[in-house]
């Protein structure tokens, strides 16, 4: 993972206006009612909770970062907290696993 302000990072200024998209070979399973996140080539298995969950599914290859903070905090309005600051966690957690990648422009 990218954690030190480089451009790879969610939290990189920039990253606002990038897209997230799945890695080709990543899954999502449900499996007596947890989420796993699963790779094809690979014998590496996530669990999800449920924001993550949803982080993943918003990271279809066609909403920015910041489209997917806003839909986030319109979601979960009530929670507070940092919202960004969370979905890039997120998503550089998944990126740091192989499941995401920046969408090339």
């Amino acid at each position: 993972m990218h954690m030190d302000g480089t451009d790879d990072n969610c939290l990189h200024k920039a990253a606002a206006a990038r897209i997230p998209v799945a890695a080709p070979g990543f899954e999502l399973a449900d499996i007596d009612g947890e989420a796993l996140l699963f790779s094809h080539g690979r014998t590496s298995m996530h669990r999800l909770n449920a924001s993550a969950t949803l982080i993943w599914k918003l990271c279809d290859g066609k909403r920015t970062v910041a489209e997917i903070v806003g839909l986030i905090s319109n979601a979960f309005s009530d929670k507070g907290g940092d919202v960004e600051g969370d979905v890039c966690k997120v998503i550089d957690e998944l990126i740091g696993v192989g499941a995401l990648r920046w969408r090339q422009e």
